[in-house]
């Protein structure tokens, strides 16, 4: 007889847990009604203009190109024309990081019946806006420095021959720029700027006299200077 009770109320029992099953898998089918989620909640309209941007992000890279006129150890002292690309990062409202590939060249004759020489820096700068109301930018940073220098000189000891010189190097330094924005819209920049640089003695290199190879003091470059002085202006573009 108790077995008989025992049994009839595991029967009850289980009937009950399938009747609970079968109404909660009919209320997961009903609109708005989840059993096996979280509640749902409408936002107001008040949070949701909350939680929306009220303004787009700002720039935070730019390109720029510039122009303008270098004197340098590299162009015998002569002033020759300067050509840069820049790529920045803003990584504050004072402060940019900035990376730099100008080229210099000179082509005619001068002292040395000089023939072609072109100059390609490398730089890597820091900026900062010391007032942030204005644009004026000051930077500095580490250079680099590829030369080549293709030219004919005169032949010691009797100075009445000429004879064909040139030489290739590498070398590192480091650099001081300026700029200041004279004309801005949201996106667009033009301004000016200077630039100094300078570097110490070649790393490496290749130097050749008559076709044969020979060490730097054997070229007999006219200067120890290792430097460059340029300015110009140049356009930015914001993105």
């Amino acid at each position: 007889m108790i077995q008989y009770f025992m049994l009839k109320r595991r029967a009850v029992s289980s009937r009950l847990v399938q009747l609970l099953f079968t109404l909660m898998l009919c209320c997961s089918f009903l609109p708005g009604v989840s059993a096996f989620a979280y509640p749902q909640y409408e936002l107001h309209d008040s949070v949701k203009a909350d939680a929306t941007p009220s303004a787009p992000l700002e720039y935070r890279q730019y390109f720029a190109i510039g122009g303008g006129t270098a004197l340098s150890d590299a162009t015998f002292d002569r002033l020759g024309l300067l050509y840069s690309m820049m790529y920045g990062l803003h990584l504050a409202p004072q402060s940019d990081m900035e990376i730099s590939l100008s080229f210099t060249g000179t082509d005619g004759e001068g002292s040395l019946f000089l023939r072609l020489l072109t100059v390609t820096n490398l730089d890597i700068s820091y900026f900062f806006h010391p007032f942030p109301s204005s644009g004026l930018r000051i930077g500095a940073g580490v250079s680099g420095r590829f030369r080549q220098f293709y030219w004919t000189a005169v032949s010691p000891p009797n100075f009445n021959t000429l004879e064909d010189r040139s030489a290739r190097d590498l070398s590192i330094g480091a650099h001081v720029k300026i700029d200041y924005v004279v004309y801005q819209t949201a996106s667009i920049d033009f301004g000016v700027h200077v630039l100094g640089q300078y570097f110490f003695a070649p790393i490496s290199g290749e130097y050749s006299r008559l076709g044969q190879a020979v060490t730097i003091q054997d070229v007999r470059l006219h200067n120890s200077r290792q430097g460059l002085v340029g300015g110009g202006f140049f356009f930015r573009v914001q993105f």
